[in-house]
């Protein structure tokens, strides 16, 4: 059975990182409440720069995902997070590999 991801790198503005993680967290909370098929979501933050942050979400189809990327909340979510930022990308994914405990 294959295991879906939406992923993120995201820089954001420097001395906004708190307000960074707040926003995520929000938009986390929403996504997992009100997406079907979204199963959890993580935020991790690099230890030496700590503008720059990785997040990925696990999904139970693609077609959940794609349907949480096409939704109206989706921009509206998300937009709040974007302007915290100076960079960001964004991404769907499918696990080949894995190695160890999850």
């Amino acid at each position: 059975m294959s295991e879906y991801f939406s992923s993120g790198s995201w820089t954001a503005a420097p001395g906004r990182e708190d307000d960074f993680v707040a926003a995520w967290t929000d938009y986390a909370r929403w996504t997992t409440e009100n997406a079907p098929g979204s199963r959890s979501g993580t935020l991790l933050q690099h230890r030496s720069q700590p503008n720059r942050f990785v997040s990925f979400g696990r999904w139970d189809s693609a077609e959940a995902l794609d349907d949480w990327r096409a939704s109206e909340g989706f921009e509206e979510h998300v937009a709040p997070i974007r302007e915290l930022c100076e960079q960001f990308d964004v991404g769907a994914y499918e696990r080949r590999a894995q190695f160890g405990d999850e």
